[in-house]
């Protein structure tokens, strides 16, 4: 599909906003998409049979809203799985599927058991896509990074569970969380190695690493979480030195050093872990534990630096964010901002 209708589409595609956000960026690219929706919709009704009318309209109607619980992610999951029953051989079309089943918001949806299982269930779906498309095509790198992206946020689902007010602590669920990090640290691996020039494949191992020595730590397995912290440490340390303008390396050491003193101070360790606080670095400020006087916040500045912090991210599903580049994600022809999406 060609024109004007698919530049209304398109021109929402913008690598941080979202239609809640305030501002002139954020009200237009509201307008635009409520014009995409406005032009499509009887185009839809008139041509039920052109589906390239059909996607782009589920595409806006997921683009219109950050809950996926809500009438318009429904409705766009709904329309492009007729489009998948259709055209069953259109790898395009399966992708923005397992895209939009992914839109899930982790954090959001531990607290209450009706949205994590709903949420459960959506990643589950897109997972067996990714896992299709991927086996289909090994060689089609955004496919991979679906499989990793969906992992990810599937650990980050069983993780954050077990710690709801509302329910006792699942070991069960930090086991789970464990298999789909590893999983995603395998594939992850795979990536980086078959594309080491692309630098957010190498920065995505720092955050898989990262979440799997949480996981570690909150089983009590120390010995293998201080070895990935060690890892990942030294990791970030070459990107930062390689690029010290790059903010996510040295924001992401910031939380190494966090967890890693936290280990320490749980060990007994209390010197070690004032010792590694102190080595926390906000860019342009230097190092010091008191963070230019505001100390290390786990927000870093109140935006987080990891898909699982905040919701921001540097991850394909954070903040709703997608796998391809291009679609508001990293992918192998997009590396990380320099500064936290």
């Amino acid at each position: 599909m060609r024109g004007p209708y698919r530049e209304m589409l398109l021109s929402h595609r913008r690598p941080s906003f979202g239609p809640d956000d305030l501002g002139p960026s954020g009200q237009r690219h509201e307008e635009y998409l409520n014009q995409a929706i406005e032009c499509l919709e009887p185009l839809c009704q008139q041509n039920p049979d052109v589906a390239d009318y059909r996607h782009l309209l589920a595409l806006c109607y997921r683009e219109s809203t950050h809950d996926f619980r809500s009438t318009q992610m429904t409705t766009a999951i709904e329309m492009l799985e007729a489009i998948c029953r259709d055209f069953p051989g259109n790898a395009d079309y399966r992708l923005d599927l397992c895209e939009t089943y992914a839109r899930v918001d982790a954090h959001a949806s531990v607290w209450m058991a009706p949205d994590r299982e709903l949420a459960r269930e959506r990643l589950e779906k897109a997972l067996a896509i990714a896992d299709e498309l991927a086996a289909q095509h090994p060689y089609e790198p955004n496919y991979i990074v679906a499989q990793v992206s969906i992992h990810h946020e599937l650990g980050l689902l069983s993780r954050f569970a077990t710690g709801s007010p509302f329910e006792p602590r699942r070991d069960d669920a930090l086991q789970q969380a464990e298999v789909h990090y590893r999983e995603a640290w395998k594939i992850q691996q795979r990536l980086a190695s078959d594309y080491p020039e692309v630098a957010h494949h190498q920065a995505w191992l720092t955050v898989i690493r990262h979440s799997l020595a949480m996981v570690l730590l909150a089983q009590n397995k120390q010995q293998e979480a201080r070895k990935l912290l060690d890892d990942s440490i030294a990791d970030l340390k070459a990107m930062d030195r390689s690029d010290p303008q790059t903010m996510f390396a040295r924001g992401f050491l910031n939380r190494n050093y966090m967890a890693y003193a936290e280990m320490l101070r749980a060990a007994g360790d209390v010197e070690a872990s004032r010792e590694m606080l102190g080595k926390i670095q906000s860019p342009g400020r230097g190092p010091g534990p008191d963070f230019g006087g505001r100390g290390p916040g786990p927000d870093f500045d109140g935006r987080g630096l990891g898909p699982e912090f905040g919701g921001r991210g540097l991850g394909p599903d954070a903040g709703g964010r997608g796998f391809r580049g291009g679609r508001r994600g990293f992918s192998e022809s997009s590396p990380p901002d320099d500064q936290a999406p």
